[in-house]
Formats: structure tokens, C-alpha cells, sequence
């Protein structure tokens, strides 16, 4: 019996992701605590307490993240009116980790429910702030647009906590996010300095040096006896060999080599491996940044919308077209308010690329995925069309073209539709 082709094996996969492709059960759950404490937007308080609980059970006594999940389980009593049950466990946050503990855990909370004025409530009229604290109130204030505000308090963090990273990184996060990039790299030098670990000081600058459009840098021949490709050596990333002891060196001036020194750090969150990728892309070694993601992928379904789509962006450079059609499918279930717009944007993309690839039914799959999505874009529907009549079925084309005549009966192209709704 003959095998199917690779081709063939590509389709029904590729179409059975996205026709079936629903995020799996732990991807549902296991986004992280602040993913889980935010479905207190949207779900009955009463079913997500035993979630709370159970998740908050797992943790170590002192792991943070147990606060939280008791204190959105206090949320919880409270929305669905047991006032009592809220209290009691306020008390054991507060039996557990002090006074100061739980008004993080419930800050933290809050901002998770996108309820930065209670953090702002809460937190402003301390007379002094521990740096956790600080760190919440900023926040909430660039959660209501209050980013000078949030800029005087990091400056004024970095100052009292000098030797404190999520202080530094918190400054950096909010000038990249200003578009200052050069200025954050001055900000990732003075952290260097002053942090003992200062891995996430080279993953923000890794970020700021590829906005800055220098995934390499200035790329150097150079002579480093015993050193081996992906090492630093010095203010040197070992990128490539070249020859007995000369290598392809990346400077310290490129994002290549703090994203390496954030990896090499200890830094291990999906979003720098994502980001590790796409520096990989933009310096064209699309095969290695595939390499990357797909080496993560159980940890990429679970990851946030913006992560998962800068992994799509990475596919599609790469033409790597099965993953991108499968990660498109989880960004747009994790963005539910612009779904339709993703998957449009990646219809078009995939139907692009197997049209040059001259997979005429693949090509005409995907188009027509599209055209069920906008099903008034005439443009779509001549070309959906003509593909049709191209692959012989003639009356799948006519109901296209009368489709057009009817969005637009004076279409550029309606006496060519016209003729081929008379032919035989």
C-alpha cells in the first residue's frame, strides 16, 4: 500500500489543528496565578474556590504565589456574599505571611481583576513601602495611565534598593515600553554593577538591542583559543567557527549576547526562550529559532497572547507553516476579543504561502477559511472563485462569482463573472 506523502501528512495535520485545535485542558489551567486569579472576571466566584484552594495547597508555606491564591479565594467569598469565609481566610494570610504579606497578596490580586484603584487605595497612604509594595503601586498607576508617576517612584527605587533586580528590571520594562531604548541600556550597565544576579538586567537589555535592530551587532573574526560556538568568552558571544580557533564573535553591543547571558543566567520562563528565538529569526537562522520554540512548545501553549504571537511571527518567517498555523490557533483563543482578526491575518498568510508553494488544494482550503470569516470581502470571493473554477468545480465558482455580483453588481470585473455565470 503506498505511504501518503509529507505533504499530504502536513494537510491533515495542519487542518485538524485548526478545525479541532482547542487549547488542552492543562493549557486551560496552568497559565500561572495571575491567569487563574483573572477568571474572577468572568466565572462564578463559587466554582473558582475550589481551584484556589486546591492550587493554593500545592505550594510551599512560603511561596508568594500561595499567597495570592488565598487572597483571591478571600475575593471569592466575598463576590459570592460570604463575608465570614472572606475573613477567615484574610486571617490565615495574615497568620501566615504578616501584615505586610497579605496586603500584597491582595494587591496583587486586585490588579490581576484589573482593579488598579484598590491597589492605589491601599498602598498610597503608607508611610513607608517595602519594595514588593512599591513595586504593585507602580503597577496600578501605569494600569491608569499614570506614567511619570510610576517612573519618579522606580528612579526612587533603584536608589533605596540599589542591590534589588526587580527594581532595576521594573525601570527598564517601563522605559523600553516608553520606546527610550538606549536609555534603558545605560539602566541594564548601572544594574550590572550593582546586582549581584543580574540575568534579568541582560534579558531586558537582549529586548532593547533587538528593538534597536542589532540581533548581532558588529559581527567580528576572531581568535579565541579553546573556546567552542554558543559560549561567551569575555564581552564576546562565540556565534560561529571559522577555523582552527577563530570564530563568528558577536559583541556585547547585540542581543545575541544578553539574551545568552540571561539563558546561561538561570533564566528559564518561556518568554526569553521566545525572544532567544526571535533574535535567531531576525538574524535570518530561521531553522535554529524553530529549534528553540519547538524544544519549548508544552511551555509555549501555556504561554500569554503577546508570547504566543511573537512565536507566530517567528514560524511564518521561518515558513515553518504547520506550527504557525497551530500557534495562531492558541493566540487567538487566548485573545477571545480579537480572534477573528488573528485568524483572518493568519488564513491569509497560509494561504499565501501554499499558493507559491503551488499546493492548489491546500491553497484553496485556507481561502476558503477566510472567506467563511469574512464572508462580504468580495475580493476574496473572485479569487476563492477562480481558484475553484481553476481545480474544475465550476458550480462551487459560480455561487462565488453571483456572490460578488450581489456585494457589488458593477464590480471591476462583473462582465468576466458574468460571462463565466452563462458558460456551460
Amino acid at each position: 500500500m503506498p505511504q501518503p506523502s509529507r505533504e499530504f501528512t502536513v494537510l491533515t495535520t495542519l487542518m485538524a489543528l485548526l478545525v479541532y485545535g482547542a487549547l488542552s485542558v492543562a493549557a486551560q489551567t496552568d497559565g500561572g496565578s495571575s491567569a487563574l486569579v483573572s477568571r474572577l472576571r468572568d466565572e462564578p466566584p463559587e466554582s473558582l474556590i475550589p481551584l484556589f484552594e486546591s492550587a493554593a495547597a500545592t505550594m510551599a508555606p512560603d511561596d508568594a504565589d500561595r499567597a495570592m491564591l488565598l487572597a483571591a479565594q478571600a475575593e471569592a467569598h466575598m463576590r459570592a456574599g460570604d463575608a465570614t469565609a472572606a475573613r477567615n481566610t484574610l486571617d490565615e494570610i495574615q497568620a501566615e505571611f504578616g501584615e505586610q504579606g497579605a496586603r500584597v497578596a491582595q494587591s496583587r490580586v486586585w490588579l490581576a481583576l484589573g482593579e488598579p484603584e484598590r491597589v492605589i487605595a491601599a498602598l498610597q497612604s503608607l508611610e513607608s513601602r517595602s519594595l514588593d509594595e512599591t513595586l504593585l503601586l507602580v503597577g496600578a498607576d501605569r494600569a491608569i495611565g499614570r506614567d511619570e508617576a510610576a517612573v519618579e517612584a522606580l528612579r526612587d527605587a533603584v536608589t533605596r534598593w540599589p542591590g534589588e533586580i526587580d527594581a532595576w528590571a521594573a525601570l527598564m520594562r517601563i522605559t523600553i515600553d516608553a520606546g527610550k531604548y538606549e536609555e534603558a541600556l545605560d539602566q541594564a550597565r548601572l544594574a550590572e554593577r550593582r546586582v549581584a544576579d543580574a540575568a534579568e538586567a541582560h534579558l531586558l537589555a537582549a529586548e532593547a538591542l533587538l528593538k534597536l535592530d542589532q540581533p548581532l551587532g558588529r559581527v567580528r573574526t576572531r581568535r579565541a583559543p579553546g573556546a567552542r560556538v554558543g559560549q561567551i568568552v569575555g564581552e564576546w558571544f562565540i556565534l560561529d567557527q571559522r577555523g582552527a580557533d577563530t570564530f563568528l564573535c558577536c559583541p556585547r553591543e547585540s542581543a545575541i549576547y544578553h539574551v545568552r547571558a540571561a539563558l546561561d543566567g538561570g533564566i528559564d520562563r518561556v518568554e526569553a526562550h521566545v525572544l532567544h528565538a526571535q533574535i535567531l529569526s531576525r538574524a535570518s537562522f530561521h531553522k535554529l529559532a524553530m529549534r528553540v520554540l519547538l524544544a519549548r512548545e508544552p511551555l509555549l501553549e501555556r504561554a500569554d497572547a503577546a508570547t504566543v504571537s511573537s512565536a507566530c511571527e517567528v514560524a511564518l518567517a521561518g515558513d515553518a507553516l504547520p506550527e504557525f498555523a497551530r500557534w495562531s490557533r492558541w493566540w487567538a483563543d487566548k485573545d477571545s476579543a480579537h480572534e477573528r482578526e488573528i485568524m483572518l491575518t493568519a488564513y491569509a498568510a497560509l494561504a499565501e504561502r501554499y499558493n507559491e508553494r503551488g499546493l492548489d488544494e491546500v491553497f484553496v482550503w485556507f481561502l476558503s477559511k477566510r472567506f467563511e470569516l469574512d464572508p462580504a470581502n468580495a475580493e476574496v470571493a473572485v479569487r476563492l472563485g477562480d481558484a475553484q473554477w481553476a481545480a474544475g468545480r465550476k458550480d462551487a465558482a459560480r455561487c462565488l462569482y453571483q456572490r460578488v455580483l450581489e456585494l457589488n453588481p458593477l464590480h471591476p470585473q462583473h462582465v468576466r463573472l458574468l460571462e463565466r455565470l452563462a458558460a456551460e
